[in-house]
């Protein structure tokens, strides 16, 4: 159930949005000859791997002998309007000699949007779709949305006492275990320091204990001291938890499993506490509390109040109707690794004039922050009526593709002493400067005259001033590039007359008039879609409206522009009071008529 928000003026800000999610799977003309190989084949069962793998590679391969098909490729021009920028110390150096935007990088690029004009499946760790995660949270503040659905799961006795319990995180024959023990609060502790890290451990004697970091109460801190543990009992770890809390890149405290190399891990010998557990070969890595379900450790942290993961994946947040086993248009062309391999190939796309001009920023050292899709009420939809939010353990869906407006960089370089520092995010150091151009291919091979229309549109939203994204520091600016293409069609019968009549080889021909292709793809899609219902016929031009106004570059130079597409500042007022009141994203269309 979601839960109402405060009336603001002031609208949510982030220099990214989202293309709204289709509600039905368009399939290629491949599943067509996959289901006409079922029929003929009734005795096989497409529920079954292997039956499914044979029914596959024999549509797949009827599709490609049956009626024409076009090989060639796309002559790509690639500018970039905003810094550009991959990785490395060395620029792009793709041979350790050249500069060049990597053709996986384009390919990831070009799939994405494909799948999006292609109304192609959502699904998990599947061809690269997405892979699933699942999200840490804790709500504690008197005022935040969600604290009373927190305190439920982590208290007892009306809210008073903690659920968790403490203990001894512990490895054992190569295995991670939590031995369980008592613990206590020490209160009114006014001659002792604040901590700058959390947590912070002092191992005694007898007992362990553990601040949970700058705790205020009154101006009286406050610490939790852990004794007794009981060795002989070993509570195994979930597994799944694990994996996740691993997983995990929006912990700001240590990780707890980590053993080597932690400093606030680094457990001091001669401890009596301990004799035991060493005596039994175990390496103590952390003292925690956690909580039990089903006999195992469900979730742990550092302090009693700690951050849990959410109930529900983010798969499970995608609609069911995207994920049924239907070939579509990105598994038909990109490949699908288990039955056929990808029919297009994208090429290292080379900086042009190389060394005639200075291409890289120099002295250039920017910190860019991670994403947070932790933060619900950006990456969830809201309720119908827009005025309530759920979080991760709500019935609501995902809100979409995400993709990044196109700005103009105002950055604030970093000092040099600074470098080497550690940062949550990525340390960009040497972009390629505005207005440096690459050239390169994307080749095809056997695509049907709507799989060829797909990819010709794909590349027209390069002519109706709109732009794509490459590379890192999209956040802040950084990739944006105008992407146009020339067709090449290969000629099937040009091994008859290898010549034309200026004896020059002659295998592939410029495509000046390319609209043909896209109305194929265009006639296509309307004819299933209304098929479908005219609901999802309108929703997937909105779509496409949608994405060519994200993608477009008309407002990159208006400074005002810019702002409404900037990150949230925590230390403006405004921008905070939005941000604990959990104010939604509006959607591209409302940001565009703003």
């Amino acid at each position: 159930m979601g839960k109402n928000i405060s009336d603001l003026k002031e609208q949510a800000r982030a220099p990214y949005n989202f293309i709204q999610l289709n509600d039905v799977i368009v399939p290629s003309k491949i599943n067509e000859y996959v289901e006409k190989e079922q029929l003929k084949n009734n005795k096989l069962n497409y529920w079954n791997k292997n039956d499914k793998k044979i029914l596959n590679e024999a549509g797949y391969k009827a599709f490609i002998k049956d009626s024409a098909k076009y090989s060639g490729y796309f002559d790509v021009d690639i500018e970039n309007i905003t810094p550009l920028y991959f990785g490395g110390e060395n620029g792009a150096l793709i041979d350790g000699i050249h500069n060049a935007i990597p053709g996986s990088s384009l390919r990831g690029c070009l799939k994405n949007i494909f799948r999006i004009i292609t109304n192609s499946a959502m699904r998990c760790n599947e061809n690269g779709n997405f892979s699933d995660r699942l999200f840490f949270w804790r709500s504690i503040s008197e005022d935040d949305l969600f604290t009373e659905e927190y305190l439920n799961e982590m208290s007892l006795q009306g809210k008073n006492r903690p659920r968790a319990q403490a203990g001894f995180l512990i490895e054992f024959m190569g295995k991670k275990y939590v031995c369980p023990a008592k613990f206590k609060v020490i209160k009114n502790t006014t001659n002792i320091k604040k901590v700058e890290k959390s947590p912070r451990i002092i191992w005694r004697n007898d007992c362990v204990d553990v601040f949970s970091g700058n705790i205020d109460e009154k101006d009286k801190l406050y610490f939790y001291r852990i004794t007794e543990p009981v060795w002989d009992k070993r509570i195994a770890i979930s597994d799944r938890f694990m994996n996740f809390y691993k997983l995990d890149q929006n912990r700001n405290s240590k990780n707890l499993f980590k053993f080597e190399g932690n400093s606030f891990s680094n457990v001091p010998r001669g401890i009596k506490l301990l004799e035991y557990a060493l005596k039994k070969r175990y390496k103590v890595i952390n003292p925690c509390f956690y909580c039990i379900e089903n006999g195992k450790v469900c979730h742990l942290g550092s302090s009693p109040y700690y951050r849990i993961p959410y109930k529900k994946t983010v798969d499970m947040h995608v609609p069911s109707e995207l994920k049924i086993p239907v070939i579509d248009f990105t598994d038909a062309v990109f490949g699908n690794k288990e039955y056929w391999g990808s029919r297009i190939y994208v090429d290292d796309c080379y900086l042009k004039d190389e060394g005639k001009k200075e291409i890289f920023y120099k002295g250039f050292n920017l910190s860019v922050k991670s994403p947070n899709p932790a933060a619900y009420q950006f990456y969830l939809n809201t309720d119908d009526d827009g005025t309530s939010v759920q979080n991760w353990n709500g019935d609501t869906n995902i809100r979409g593709y995400k993709m990044y407006w196109h700005k103009k960089m105002d950055w604030k370089g970093i000092q040099k002493d600074d470098v080497n520092k550690r940062y949550n995010g990525v340390l960009i150091k040497k972009p390629f400067r505005e207005r440096c151009h690459f050239k390169g291919r994307v080749r095809f091979e056997n695509l049907d005259e709507v799989e060829l229309g797909a990819l010709v549109y794909l590349f027209k939203l390069g002519e109706e001033n709109c732009c794509y994204k490459l590379g890192m520091g999209k956040s802040v600016g950084l990739g944006s590039v105008k992407i146009l293409a020339d067709l090449y069609l290969r000629d099937d019968k040009y091994y008859t007359r290898l010549f034309d009549g200026c004896e020059k080889f002659k295998e592939y021909s410029l495509i000046e008039d390319t609209q043909k292709y896209v109305e194929e793809f265009n006639q296509y899609m309307y004819k299933y879609l209304m098929s479908h219902s005219k609901k999802s016929l309108d929703l997937y031009q909105k779509r496409m409206n949608d994405l060519r106004i994200i993608m477009g570059i008309e407002n990159i130079d208006n400074s005002k522009w810019c702002k409404k597409i900037s990150y949230m500042d925590i230390n403006n007022d405004i921008d905070k009071e939005i941000l604990r009141k959990k104010i939604p994203l509006p959607t591209i269309a409302e940001i565009a008529q703003k």
